[in-house]
């Protein structure tokens, strides 16, 4: 009977857990490979649950320079732009960032994204229209009907960003992050929110004939308002490491003072411009924004 070597047994003996720790360390190694590309896509997914603050900052800018220059109370606040060229040179550079972060990137941004970047496709055709009417004259009527129209029309560009934003950061799952992209995507909207409601009461309080008086007119400021109280609520119950972020004095401060003035209109029908232009008006970069 042939002897097998003792060393050759050893090594038969040691083989199958040799094997095993190999295969073992492979997989180790895919799973740790595997982990950090999931760690790089929900750190991709968080910065572009974020990306498009900068546009949107910009695109509401350009909205309210466009609404303050018509109906000429640009001179009043501190516009976070000073001209059209400026508000359309900060668009145009925030819209090239966000489309380049999306180029090439996971595939859920990039379906996120497509819509809302496609619907830019309508600036150009708004920014004409707001030359040609500033290039001929129009009485109060005609520059409240059309500066309406233009806010509605800005709007419906910076609505779609929001749902894209709040689609992403739906697909986070890193908890801290995604509390981080939902706070930002309430923010965001907080802001929006505040705007819509500044700029309807001032729009429907001072600029038409009787104020605040019909059902409608009523109804719309109270589901505005009831819109702010809502992302308002939102923010203030961001949890660490965020909840410092609610508790800023100039953006309580901003809040309040569209509240006050809006509920103010339902109840007398009008506003104090000077009261309200005091209560937000902040200098850039400081109060809610």
């Amino acid at each position: 009977m042939r002897r097998t070597p003792i060393h050759h047994k050893l090594g038969l003996t040691l083989a199958v857990p040799i094997l095993v720790l190999a295969m073992a360390t492979t997989l180790g190694v895919r799973s740790a490979s595997g982990d950090r590309a999931e760690v790089r896509r929900q750190t991709e997914l968080a910065r572009a649950a974020i990306g498009p603050a900068g546009l949107l900052s910009t695109l509401q800018n350009e909205r309210l320079w466009v609404a303050s220059d018509l109906v000429g109370t640009d001179d009043l606040t501190h516009s976070p732009v000073e001209s059209y060229e400026e508000a359309h040179q900060q668009t145009d550079a925030a819209r090239a960032a966000l489309e380049q972060q999306v180029a090439g990137g996971d595939e859920v941004i990039a379906e996120a994204f497509a819509g809302p970047l496609g619907g830019l496709g309508d600036l150009a055709p708004l920014r004409a229209d707001v030359e040609a009417f500033r290039s001929t004259a129009h009485d109060t009527t005609g520059v409240i009907e059309f500066g309406a129209d233009i806010w509605r029309r800005y709007t419906e560009l910076v609505t779609p960003f929001f749902d894209a934003t709040t689609h992403i950061a739906g697909d986070i799952e890193d908890a801290q992050l995604r509390a981080g992209a939902r706070l930002s995507d309430n923010v965001a909207r907080g802001i929006e929110a505040f705007t819509q409601a500044g700029q309807r009461t001032v729009t429907i309080a001072l600029l038409t004939d009787a104020g605040v008086d019909t059902r409608d007119e009523i109804g719309e400021l109270s589901r505005l308002s009831a819109n702010l109280a809502q992302y308002t609520e939102a923010i203030e119950s961001a949890q660490p490491p965020y909840a410092d972020i609610p508790s800023l004095p100039g953006a309580q401060q901003m809040i309040a003072g569209v509240n006050a003035q809006t509920d103010e209109a339902i109840t007398t029908s009008r506003v104090r411009l000077d009261e309200f232009i005091a209560a937000v008006d902040m200098p850039t970069g400081e109060g809610l924004y």
